[in-house]
């Protein structure tokens, strides 16, 4: 009688017939999958979180494997595709699993699923897998060798050359770091204990050479139990973040509208640096998103913080220059975060670019409009389109009339040594920080002041 397959592999399958294909995010879908099972233990848990965005992120790439070794007339059923998926990903890139093992649960896991008829062809697939997985003969095709959309290659190799085509596509498919900021408002004495703590738990926290108060943490399985988090001294947030934030130039008092603001962390990092005398107005588009403002703001125990729904492209004839900043870091493609966000790439065309870099004007359109004069314009996004960054950047000092001002001086010179033509574009008030290249996510920064 056939065995079941373990709990762990069920999961996983139930999460990729969920979201591929659906539009269902897959970190939304994942946690919520994750807070059900809450009772499993957490070395399952981290096995089924690696598992589902390995095999997330690896898509084309085992796709083209599958191809190489399974010849099927006809349609291959997704549920059988989703499971070589799952086997062939394990034998190629998880050393903790053993070939055997990863053979035998695929074929538990298409007989708990009705499949029985076809255990033999599912296992014959992956046993041949593991004979010739060092003998594949991979294609010269940038595509199947990084796991990402032809085009998405191809415009990146037109906008930034082979070479470093290769090293941003080559980032996608490695392990995104924890990145943290502790809060620099605490007095010296609690920040030293809180790294202290840190250490002791065995995160390892290391110093980001960017920022003073930026760290890189490893083996967190979950924030909630990373001394600090729960007390509000420490929250997640990526570096490139952080930098935008440190380049508004936030002074004790500065009134600050972040136009989109879900999760809160830029809103809580300027809140910090705008004192009790200063306000930040943090706004999105849904209740769902302030409400995970909301609860970022009650954890930190921010008071000087209020939270809006708003749809930023609707002008708010009450907020008409009365901001001394406002932060746009606005919804885009998401290029530059796919080694985070596994699933972003296969959820966006060259139309949805184009789109998104229409709603990115519309929601400059206003933010401009409530800027006092003199007032500070930070437009930023997570990505690395030439169209939704620099022309964006474009559009804001010809047809908006702003103008750059100079990050130089929020810049360390570890980022330049990382990057030396980054020393030119900071003078002329913008950064393209580049996955792979820099030490953090892949994200734009620029800086206008409106006379």
């Amino acid at each position: 009688m056939s065995k079941k397959a373990t709990l762990s592999r069920r999961i996983v399958l139930e999460i990729l017939e969920n979201t591929q294909g659906s539009g269902e995010k897959l970190g939304v879908f994942l946690r919520s999958v994750l807070n059900k099972y809450d009772y499993i233990d957490p070395r399952d848990k981290a096995f089924i979180k690696y598992l589902t965005e390995g095999v997330v992120s690896y898509q084309i790439k085992l796709d083209y494997v599958i191809g190489q070794f399974a010849k099927v007339k006809g349609k291959m059923k997704p549920l059988i595709r989703h499971i070589l998926r799952m086997g062939i990903f394990q034998i190629m890139y998880m050393d903790s699993v053993p070939d055997e093992a990863a053979c035998n649960e695929s074929v538990n896991l298409a007989v708990d699923r009705g499949m029985g008829q076809l255990r033999g062809f599912v296992n014959g697939v992956l046993r041949n897998v593991s004979r010739n997985k060092d003998k594949i003969n991979w294609p010269d095709d940038m595509s199947v060798i990084y796991s990402c959309p032809k085009w998405i290659c191809d415009m990146i190799v037109k906008e930034y050359g082979k070479e470093k085509a290769d090293t941003i596509l080559a980032s996608t498919l490695k392990p995104a770091p924890i990145n943290i900021r502790l809060r620099e408002n605490l007095d010296n004495k609690t920040k030293e204990e809180v790294i202290n703590a840190i250490k002791e738990a065995g995160h390892n926290p290391v110093k980001h050479p960017y920022l003073p108060y930026a760290y890189t943490l490893e083996n967190v399985p979950g924030m909630e139990n990373v001394p600090g988090f729960m007390e509000g001294y420490i929250t997640v947030q990526d570096v490139s973040s952080q930098l935008l934030v440190e380049c508004a130039g936030i002074k004790e008092g500065d009134h600050i509208i972040d136009m989109c603001a879900a999760p809160g962390g830029k809103s809580i990092h300027a809140a910090d640096k705008c004192g009790s005398s200063g306000h930040v107005e943090a706004r999105d588009l849904t209740e769902f998103k302030t409400d995970l403002i909301e609860e970022n703001i009650e954890r930190m125990q921010v008071t000087n913080t209020s939270v809006k729904v708003w749809d930023g492209t609707v002008e708010d004839n009450k907020a008409i220059e009365s901001a001394d900043i406002v932060i746009c870091d606005l919804p885009c493609s998401g290029i530059g975060v796919i080694g985070r966000k596994n699933d972003i790439k296969y959820n966006i065309s060259p139309e949805s670019v184009k789109e998104l870099a229409s709603l990115q004007r519309a929601i400059l359109d206003n933010a401009v409009k409530y800027l006092k004069k003199g007032g500070i314009l930070m437009y930023s996004t997570c990505t690395i389109t030439k169209s939704e960054n620099i022309d964006n950047r474009k559009y804001i000092i010809e047809e908006k009339g702003l103008k750059p001002v100079s990050i130089e001086d929020s810049i360390a010179k570890a980022l330049i040594e990382d990057d030396p033509t980054a020393a030119a574009t900071i003078k002329e008030g913008y950064l393209q920080l580049l996955p792979g290249l820099h030490r953090c996510d892949g994200f734009f920064i620029s800086k206008y002041i409106k006379q």
